[in-house]
């Protein structure tokens, strides 16, 4: 009866959307012609000093439910301090409640905040309230397109052409089963490289 049972269980997890896309979700990191395709963990990626866009699948919010799935996106200068898996995300400091960063007037990001206290809180609900451009949207998933064509940093904004940025660490979690902790799988951390 507990073999049936287990099976069942495992069966039930294989079909669940969630479940499989944590296992095949990538980021990609698209410039020019390159497009580079990330796993959750830890990349170094050497780009341009050039616009990028960042692409991910993006659950729908499913406001009936309560359920608020984001992209939370945090863009550093600094790799120390850095989360990890298995931690509480109200435990990491640039994910905490309340270190969210404000958009402008239509609720966007013009730049991207450099920031080691705060994070970016990206979100789809519907085509007039999203905080990304939707390239798809497919069964309840957004694939999310966010444009990176300069920074903000000590209250000025960076294009990213003609800039001397040297490197950056952003660290992107996608609560997919909104439990409060970063799970294996939703943390992907980039070291960006630029030349």
């Amino acid at each position: 009866m507990k073999e049936t049972s287990v099976l069942f269980l495992l069966f039930c997890l294989a079909l669940n959307p969630l479940t499989s896309m944590a296992q095949t979700d990538n980021i990609s990191i698209i410039q020019g012609d390159s497009t580079y395709k990330l796993s959750p963990q830890s990349h170094s990626i050497l780009l341009e000093r050039k616009p990028f866009v960042i692409r991910t699948k993006l659950i729908k919010y499913k406001e009936k439910k309560q359920q608020h799935y984001a992209i939370q996106m945090a863009v550093r200068n600094t790799n120390a301090g850095m989360c990890q898996a298995g931690q509480i995300i109200s435990d990491v400091s640039y994910f905490a409640p309340g270190t969210g960063l404000a958009t402008d007037s239509e609720d966007k990001y013009p730049f991207l905040f450099i920031n080691n206290e705060a994070h970016h809180y990206f979100t789809y609900q519907n085509k007039r309230n999203k905080r990304v451009n939707p390239a798809e949207i497919e069964n309840g998933y957004v694939l999310a397109e966010i444009p990176v064509s300069g920074f903000h940093y000590n209250d000025s904004d960076i294009q990213i052409e003609g800039s001397n940025l040297t490197e950056l660490f952003i660290d992107i979690l996608i609560n997919r089963n909104l439990n409060q902790l970063i799970d294996q799988g939703e943390l992907t951390q980039i070291h960006l490289r630029f030349h």
